[in-house]
């Protein structure tokens, strides 16, 4: 992606945004400085230039200021216009001295700005001086001896650069590009002068504020106490000020935002990233701790009374009962699941109903139990039937037969003897 653009007489150069540059157009005295003197009609390549953060084109020379500071130019030096310290070659192109590459300029360390003429180069360096090389024969050189061309850069006259002080330099000192450097404690005024031109600034140095340093405690891992979650005690206590300042402390996570040292919030279940802010007015630091709030407490089940029922039948009895509730700090109010389950027919005797529970995040109850009581306490029942039956006056003068029968709901039963006759000629019916 180009960044500048320059245009010659004849050819056009481009600077790119990796600090590469591109050249076209005429090339008789190497000006594109590809490394020939071949024409382009399309950009290519200059040889050797990869840092450069300024380019200009001249009539048929090209320069670059690279990111050191120095120069670069390419193209004709029949004017000395190349700055080489020289003022022939190195090359010859159309019987004129130049090069198609890029050769440096001599002397030119600091440069910040660079523009080619028809016949000569100047450049701005960065403590405000100009210097220009190549022809004179208008005195564009600018060093107050016209006609006289130079190889290498001579100083352009009334071009003053900028001259610092600092009015205390035990406080503070200031170099020739300005950078100044505070010493001791205490106020400067540093001072630019460029020819008749001058401004000035204070410069204080004072102790710096260093940055507080947050410390929001180890990552804490505590179980539910509802299914909200848990209470949670954050502690910034471990954080600091280097320089001593009073620190204020600000909580933001899942409960939303506390202040304060060591706040009380409700941390909801799962693992929860609260961040710390605090500050000493000045600046601020950020740490951040992991919460885990989890369920590992089971649920509790209640006792259950034994249950008694009578039986039915040779089979047992089928038997319903109310399963006992469950307690849970986080899930609430449950019931168990017992087995044999209620409903199911119990045989004669004693069964053990063993119950259980486990709450949303598997965690198993302690089995609870209680005794089924099927027991039979029916006595079997007797029907008597007699054969005949009496007459209309109440007896007979017939034998007559009793017959015994016994019925249980459980337990086969018999009557012995099973019956008894009467006969006719006993007591009186």
């Amino acid at each position: 992606m180009a960044t500048a653009i320059a245009a010659g007489t004849n050819h056009t150069c481009a600077l790119l945004s990796d600090g590469t540059a591109k050249c076209w157009g005429y090339n008789a005295y190497g000006q594109i400085g590809d490394g020939t003197t071949t024409d382009t009609y399309t950009p290519v390549a200059v040889s050797g230039i990869s840092t450069a953060t300024a380019i200009s084109a001249g009539t048929f020379h090209t320069c670059a200021i690279l990111s050191d500071g120095t120069v670069n130019c390419w193209g004709s030096n029949y004017n000395r216009q190349l700055g080489t310290g020289t003022d022939t070659g190195p090359e010859l192109c159309s019987n004129h001295y130049c090069s198609t590459t890029p050769v440096a300029v001599s002397g030119i360390s600091t440069a910040t700005a660079v523009d080619g003429g028809d016949k000569h180069t100047c450049a701005v360096l960065s403590d405000g001086t100009a210097k220009c090389w190549g022809s004179d024969d208008r005195g564009q050189l600018g060093n107050g001896t016209p006609l006289v061309g130079s190889f290498t850069p001579v100083a352009v006259i009334g071009i003053a650069g900028v001259v610092w002080s600092s009015s205390n330099t035990v406080v503070g000192t200031v170099n020739a590009l300005g950078v100044a450097t505070g010493l001791s404690l205490g106020t400067t005024t540093l001072t630019a002068t460029s020819g008749s031109i001058s401004g000035s600034t204070s410069l204080t140095v004072a102790n710096p504020n260093h940055p507080p340093v947050a410390n929001a405690g180890p990552d804490q891992t505590v179980e539910a106490t509802s299914s909200s979650g848990a209470s949670v005690v954050l502690n910034g206590s471990g954080s600091s000020d280097p320089d001593g300042n009073p620190l204020t402390y600000n909580w933001t996570g899942p409960f939303g935002a506390v202040s304060g040292v060591s706040p009380t919030v409700t941390m909801p279940l799962g693992t929860n990233t609260v961040t710390l802010t605090v500050s000493d007015g000045q600046a601020s630091s950020t740490a951040t701790v992991l919460i885990t709030v989890h369920d590992t407490t089971p649920p509790v089940i209640a006792a259950h009374a034994d249950v008694t029922a009578e039986a039915t039948s040779s089979a047992g009895a089928v038997v319903t009962y109310t399963s006992p509730a469950t307690s849970d700090a986080v899930d609430g109010a449950g019931v168990a699941t017992c087995l044999p389950a209620s409903g199911s027919t119990f045989p004669l005797g004693n069964t053990t109903v063993t119950c259980h529970a486990t709450d949303a995040h598997g965690n198993a109850a302690a089995p609870t139990t209680f005794v089924v009581h099927v027991r039979d306490i029916t006595p079997p029942t007797i029907t008597v039937t007699q054969n005949p039956l009496p007459n209309a006056n109440g007896w007979n003068k017939t034998d007559v037969t009793i017959t015994f029968t016994a019925t249980d709901a459980v337990s086969t039963t018999s009557c012995s003897p099973a019956s008894v006759v009467l006969n006719r000629e006993g007591a009186n019916q």
